[in-house]
Parts: C-alpha cells; sequence; structure tokens
C-alpha cells in the first residue's frame, strides 16, 4: 500500500512517485482487463442472440408448416362437403 510522503514519516518524494506510478499501472492493467472482459461477454451475448434468432425461426417455420397442412386438410373438407351439396 502506498503511504503519502509526510515529514516524520521517512517516506520520500521519489518513493511516493514510485508508489504513484505503480498504482496507475496496476488501475491500467485492470482497466484492459476489464475491457476485454468486456469485449468478451458482448460477443458472448450476441452468439446468444443469434442463436435464440435461430431457434424462434425454426419454431415459427414449423409452426408454418403444421397451419399449412391444417389449411389443406380444410380445403380438402371443405371441397367434399361442396360436392355432396
Amino acid at each position: 500500500m502506498c503511504q503519502v510522503a509526510a515529514p516524520g514519516t521517512g517516506i520520500t518524494r521519489g518513493e511516493n512517485t514510485g508508489c504513484l506510478t505503480k498504482t496507475s499501472m496496476e488501475l491500467e492493467s485492470e482497466n484492459s482487463k476489464l475491457r476485454n472482459h468486456i469485449a468478451e461477454l458482448k460477443k458472448q451475448l450476441e452468439a446468444t442472440k443469434s442463436e435464440a434468432s435461430l431457434s424462434v425461426q425454426l419454431d415459427l417455420y414449423e409452426k408454418l408448416q403444421t397451419m399449412e397442412k391444417e389449411n389443406l386438410d380444410l380445403k380438402a373438407k371443405l371441397l367434399v362437403q361442396s360436392k355432396d351439396l
């Protein structure tokens, strides 16, 4: 931990400057790590969004296929009923 140079502490200004430089470098390193982590999380989010979108599209396609089949079945029943009239 850094201590402030003050009369009677035995800490020189040079030591204090070195401590501040070290603290600054530590903060820059931590900042860089956090930025990299944020970038990785953004990539994961985009990948998850893409997967979710694909899943929803597949689900909607399956529902569309089911509805189209039901529609054809109903048309066939309607045709049979109209011929009976």
